[in-house]
């Protein structure tokens, strides 16, 4: 019989944090799931430590391929994926000893609805403080305007249908391996609707949100992966502010890329935004590359 849920945990070097996602996943209330493991090329004993998890409650996969970074690892998993939703579970974090079940319940409750896409629990340091608040719970609304309150992040723990998570893949790109998770779920907001729950499931101990200097310097690496993110971004359910905002960084990406203006312009989504934001972009291109560039050259 298929389970409800898949969880999927791409790993890499990440052999000492594993067992505690294996525990957590142990004391699941509710064990209709699958955990598939997918080793992106670890060159630790990741790949042995996650061959010796043996338990009967609950089906364990593990994958591997060669490193190409974490979207191509939640590609590669679709063909073995068996679960009707999916969940992403990092290997440094953990769920609640009833996700599984609260999961089940909700998506009972909309499994009908073939306009919702995902539903969305909250993700928190402890069980009783959420990095967001949302302003509108326990109904659809459209991923991309609904609000959500900065408290220490603003990531939540998106619950999707596995469909929809097998057609709208990661796009990926040779020689890269970055592309933020927004990338799909900003793709999926354009045709279909979310829930958000005001329920904690997922427990993480980073700071979610912000560009730090080392996020900036992965995505300066990773640049058509940000482009392509950014390009999302520009959709009219987005305020002005935001979209001016993802502007700039769509030609700054764009630039680190070694795109043409002619080819900035032909890939863009949102040409008016384009020209506005253009100059903008360039100089956040010459900005960051003064200051990371340089100073990985001086390292």
């Amino acid at each position: 019989m298929k389970p409800t849920l898949t969880i999927l945990t791409p790993i890499y070097n990440r052999a000492n944090l594993l067992p505690q996602v294996f525990a957590c996943l142990q004391k699941q209330t509710d064990m209709d799931f699958e955990w598939i493991i997918i080793n992106d090329g670890s060159t630790d004993n990741s790949l042995a430590v996650a061959q010796g998890f043996k338990t009967d409650s609950f089906n364990i996969q593990v994958l591997n391929k060669p490193n190409g970074g974490k979207h191509t690892a939640l590609n590669y998993a679709h063909q073995y994926i068996h679960g009707k939703y999916v969940l992403i579970l990092d290997s440094d974090d953990s769920l609640t000893a009833h996700a599984v079940g609260s999961i089940k319940i909700e998506w009972k409750k909309y499994q009908h609805n073939t306009k919702i896409g995902m539903l969305i629990f909250l993700r928190g340091d402890n069980k009783l403080t959420p990095f967001c608040i949302v302003t509108q719970y326990n109904r659809p609304v459209d991923f991309i305007t609904c609000k959500r309150t900065h408290i220490l992040g603003r990531d939540c723990c998106e619950v999707i249908r596995t469909d929809l998570f097998k057609q709208f893949s990661f796009p990926e790109f040779p020689g890269e391996k970055f592309v933020s998770e927004s990338a799909l779920w900003n793709r999926l907001s354009q045709d279909y609707q979310c829930v958000y729950i005001n329920k904690i499931i997922y427990i993480c101990k980073y700071l979610c949100d912000g560009l730090t200097q080392a996020g900036i310097s992965m995505r300066i690496k990773n640049p058509r992966g940000g482009m392509y993110v950014a390009n999302t971004e520009l959709t009219p359910k987005n305020s002005l502010k935001k979209r001016l905002k993802y502007g700039i960084l769509y030609t700054c990406y764009g630039k680190f890329a070694g795109y043409t203006f002619r080819q900035l312009k032909e890939y863009c989504s949102n040409k008016i935004i384009f020209y506005l934001t253009y100059l903008g972009g360039i100089l956040l291109y010459w900005y960051w590359k003064n200051k990371f560039i340089s100073q990985e050259n001086d390292d």
